[in-house]
């Protein structure tokens, strides 16, 4: 449609456009999309975790009193808010229906596909294959649990600052290139109209530059940095690649935006 130029030196004419429609334009139809329903799941499998040593020992208290699993998963039920009431409610009732309670727990472990949950209920359904009672078992596993809670917790908050660190650095990047392209490339574009050297269709051409092409390499370097700072934030801070997207849409949104200002 003539809408946005397909040689290259209409996309150095206009860096900006042309970045937009062929780079940040499939990025963002692409991740972000897939960091909403990435960080979707993300969070439906952490409402699980909430309050899990907690209502570990709940079961504990109440298999303590005589109950047996299944009913003291009952009460707990009943008196847990959340995604964790409503799955103890499911295994409840399908147990009742006539499924094995060792087979509700291995339906209710694989929906959601976290180790820290699958060791625990690995536990309770090997021990309730030999007693009812197992109260004891129930307590060690609240108190793994929450020990595993704080070390997460605790890894989270050092990596913190490394992804901080990151950002920081980034925008400061940022800012360096956006300066740049303010005063030096502007300055520069005064000079090669004015005669005062060589514009060639890039670095060489008799040792001119082209400012054009200066200006673009600005541009899309800060827009690599924004891939790379997001996915290594991502993975820093939750240890999985893909965690990144959510930080790469946002730094790449924060250098687009500048450039349009700057550029």
């Amino acid at each position: 449609s003539g809408s946005v130029p397909t040689a290259w030196g209409g996309v150095v004419e206009q860096p900006v456009w042309s970045t937009i429609v062929y780079v940040y334009v499939p990025i963002f139809v692409i991740c972000i999309p897939f960091a909403v329903f990435w960080e979707w799941n993300v969070r439906q499998r952490r409402a699980v975790l909430d309050g899990l040593s907690e209502n570990l020992r709940k079961l504990a208290s109440a298999n303590a009193t005589g109950l047996t699993l299944l009913e003291s998963i009952k009460v707990v039920a009943d008196t847990t808010p959340g995604t964790l009431g409503e799955e103890f409610q499911t295994i409840h009732s399908k147990s009742n229906y006539g499924m094995h309670l060792k087979e509700s727990l291995v339906v209710f472990n694989n929906k959601y596909h976290i180790p820290r949950l699958a060791r625990t209920v690995k536990l309770i359904s090997k021990a309730q294959e030999i007693s009812s009672q197992i109260s004891t078992v129930l307590s060690t596993a609240a108190i793994a649990t929450e020990t595993q809670e704080d070390i997460e917790r605790d890894r989270k908050q050092r990596a913190l600052m490394q992804v901080a660190i990151i950002i920081i650095t980034y925008v400061t990047l940022l800012g360096v290139m956006a300066i740049l392209q303010t005063q030096f490339i502007d300055v520069m574009a005064d000079l090669v109209e004015q005669g005062y050297g060589g514009a060639g269709a890039g670095f060489g051409g008799g040792g001119g530059i082209d400012p054009s092409v200066l200006s673009m390499l600005f541009f899309h370097a800060v827009t690599i940095q924004a891939v790379l700072s997001g996915l290594i934030s991502g993975y820093i801070r939750d240890a999985e690649l893909i965690s990144g997207v959510k930080f790469t849409v946002v730094l790449m949104t924060l250098a687009l935006g500048v450039w349009i200002y700057v550029g």
